[in-house]
């Protein structure tokens, strides 16, 4: 291993459109040592061409001769890396120009063998949202971290710098290249098995979501989690990962797929008091009755109806701050932000941000203000906890 030098490995499948501004943001890193190994997996259009006119000596690419998938290119690059460090980037994702600096920055000063930071999502090109929408809070996703990962991932793979000495507690197959989704989920968990992982509060990846990517395949999702039970049963909150597993496909996914999935994580979870069906069964009537009331409540309760000091917003982070704004210029303010945890008293402008489990109100109007696909999740902490109105901010 060469001491100092981090080794990019970068996966690539067809990404002729978006693999230049990939490498280009490694090379363009602030942190001087580094080589990027890119490991084509059979690509079809020009991706192996654009790489290859690069006349800098730190760029290497490595064409697999059969298609593997992300996984086993990964492993490919990994097998091939030369520095005391290894990193991660995706072939249609941007590194900002300080990610490897401020990481290893505070690797090398707390010790830590394993370091992660929040990340830009950017969807369609335009709408950019921070993961996770409480970036800001270390405690939470450093000290807490084993208590996250054991109900769902916060980790993806372009925003993880370790250390390559780590790799030798991880078995032979770093990446399992049986899994299709999950894969940097099934990843984080080993590390976290191992060693402490560090984090830092802010965004210094842009991930760009492109349709028609593996996230779409259900199929996928399915046969994943299945896998994932089997190697972690011992890690995880199986009702919470069920729970999060299927929340998002419950009313997309056909019949015949949604119970051929609930049939393979069922054999997954053998041994354990748990009916996957009957979780779902339960599930689905909540969601059902879900959105039947939150369509009435959107229809009826309109957010421009709100009144001064009259209501609450559920969410303090880029979609929360973005609805006060556009409230307050129309001299409507919330009486307080809500947030699911809160590690000490916080105020934006005049107005406190306040755990929901300690607001008393909860006959009043509660918008809820953060992005789609943790809509659902917070709607549920709402009903839980018997609040009684609630309508959801929308662009």
């Amino acid at each position: 291993m060469v001491k100092n030098l981090v080794s990019v490995v970068i996966p690539a499948y067809n990404r002729e459109g978006t693999i230049k501004r990939a490498v280009d943001s490694v090379l363009n890193q602030t942190y001087p040592d580094i080589e990027v190994i890119v490991v084509d997996d059979g690509s079809t259009d020009h991706t192996v061409e654009i790489v290859r006119e690069y006349q800098d000596k730190r760029v290497q690419i490595i064409c697999q001769k059969e298609r593997g998938g992300a996984n086993k290119a990964r492993n490919t690059g990994i097998a091939n890396a030369k520095g005391e460090y290894i990193a991660f980037q995706d072939g249609d994702d941007e590194w900002l120009p300080d990610k490897l600096s401020i990481q290893i920055d505070l690797m090398e000063r707390e010790k830590f063998q394993a370091c992660y930071c929040a990340h830009n999502l950017i969807e369609n090109g335009k709408e950019t949202i921070t993961i996770p929408p409480d970036h800001e809070d270390t405690d939470k996703y450093q000290t807490h971290l084993q208590e996250i990962l054991i109900r769902y991932n916060v980790i993806g793979t372009p925003t993880l710098v370790i250390k390559h000495e780590l790799l030798r507690h991880l078995g032979t197959q770093y990446f399992d290249e049986d899994m299709f989704r999950m894969q940097d989920y099934d990843f984080v968990i080993r590390i976290m098995k191992t060693t402490e992982i560090g984090y830092v509060n802010t965004a210094l990846v842009n991930s760009y979501r492109v349709e028609g990517s593996i996230t779409a395949d259900h199929g996928a999702l399915y046969d994943a989690a299945a896998r994932m039970i089997e190697k972690h049963r011992d890690f995880l909150d199986i009702g919470h990962f069920l729970k999060m597993v299927t929340d998002s496909n419950i009313i997309a996914d056909p019949p015949e797929m949604l119970i051929q999935g609930l049939d393979k994580m069922q054999k997954s979870v053998c041994g354990q008091d748990i009916d996957c069906k009957d979780l779902m069964i339960i599930r689905m009537s909540g969601l059902m009755d879900f959105q039947q009331k939150l369509l009435y409540r959107q229809n009826n309760v309109m957010i421009d109806r709100l009144q001064d000091r009259k209501f609450s917003i559920y969410g303090a982070g880029k979609f929360g701050q973005e609805l006060y704004r556009k409230l307050k210029k129309k001299g409507v303010c919330p009486v307080c932000f809500l947030v699911t945890e809160c590690g000490k008293r916080e105020y934006i402008d005049d107005i406190p941000v306040i755990p929901i489990d300690e607001y008393a109100n909860r006959d009043d109007m509660v918008v809820v203000g953060i992005a789609e696909k943790y809509q659902l999740e917070l709607i549920d902490n709402l009903i839980e906890r018997n609040y009684k109105q609630f309508c959801v901010y929308r662009r």
